[in-house]
C-alpha cells in the first residue's frame, strides 16, 4: 500500500513470542511510562482488581522491585465506562495490545456458537426422546418436559489458567490510588483482552458439549 504522497508504507513484521521474551525489558519500560488511570476509574479498577484477588482469580500484589522484569511482561490495567442493565459500571480491560502480546499470538482454529436453529433442534430432540420414554411408562402420572432458561456466566473464560509455559505473560499492572504507585500481580485466570481467551473459553465448552451428546 502506498500513503497520500505516493510512498510505500511498509507495516511493521509482528514479533514472535520468543522475540517477544527478548524484549521484555524494554517493553516493560514503556508500559510504565503510560500515565496512570486518574480518579474515579482508577479507584474502580483497584477495588475491582482486589475483589478478584478474593475470588482467587489474581494474585498478591508485589512492588515491582520484587518481580523479575526482564523475564516478566507487564500488561497494564484501565477500565472504561460501560451501560448495563443495572446502570453504569467500570469495566476491566487488560491492554495485550499495547505491550505486544496479541500480535505475536496466533490462532490457529475458528470457534463456533450454537445457533437458534441449533437450540430450537436440540429441544425438539430432546422432547422427542422424552416422549417416547412416557409412553413406556404408561403407569407414570407425571410427564417429564424441557425447560429453557438463560443464565448469564459472568467471567466464564477466566475460569480456566493461562498456560504454565506463558505465567510470563500474565503479569498484571494495576495504579494503586492510596499509594500513588503501581504495583503487579499475577492473573490466575485467561484475562479479559487477550486474544484467544474467548477463544479457548469455547473450546472448552465445546468440549463439555460432546460430552453431554454422548450421555
Amino acid at each position: 500500500p502506498r500513503g497520500a504522497r505516493g510512498k510505500k508504507i511498509t507495516s511493521r513484521k509482528p514479533l514472535t513470542l520468543y522475540e517477544l521474551w527478548r524484549q521484555c525489558r524494554t517493553i516493560n519500560d514503556r508500559t510504565l511510562a503510560r500515565p496512570p488511570p486518574t480518579g474515579e476509574v482508577a479507584q474502580q479498577v483497584w477495588e475491582k482488581s482486589l475483589q478478584e484477588q478474593q475470588d482467587g482469580r489474581l494474585g498478591p500484589f508485589k512492588d515491582l522491585s520484587d518481580i523479575d522484569l526482564n523475564n516478566a511482561l507487564l500488561v497494564p490495567r484501565f477500565g472504561v465506562w460501560e451501560l448495563r442493565a443495572k446502570g453504569w459500571r467500570v469495566r476491566l480491560i487488560d491492554d495485550f495490545k499495547f505491550n505486544g502480546a496479541n500480535s505475536a499470538a496466533t490462532i490457529y482454529e475458528t470457534s463456533f456458537v450454537d445457533t437458534v436453529d441449533d437450540i430450537t433442534d436440540t429441544l425438539r430432540e430432546l422432547n422427542k426422546g422424552l416422549r417416547a420414554r412416557d409412553k413406556k411408562r404408561a403407569y407414570s402420572k407425571t410427564r417429564a418436559r424441557v425447560q429453557l432458561g438463560i443464565d448469564d456466566f459472568v467471567g466464564a473464560f477466566k475460569t480456566i489458567a493461562p498456560a504454565e509455559g506463558q505465567r510470563w505473560l500474565s503479569w498484571v499492572l494495576v495504579w494503586d490510588p492510596h499509594q500513588n504507585r503501581y504495583r503487579a500481580a499475577e492473573l490466575y485466570g485467561s484475562p479479559n483482552g487477550a486474544k484467544g481467551t474467548k477463544q479457548r473459553w469455547h473450546r472448552e465448552r465445546q468440549i463439555w458439549r460432546t460430552k453431554q451428546q454422548h450421555l
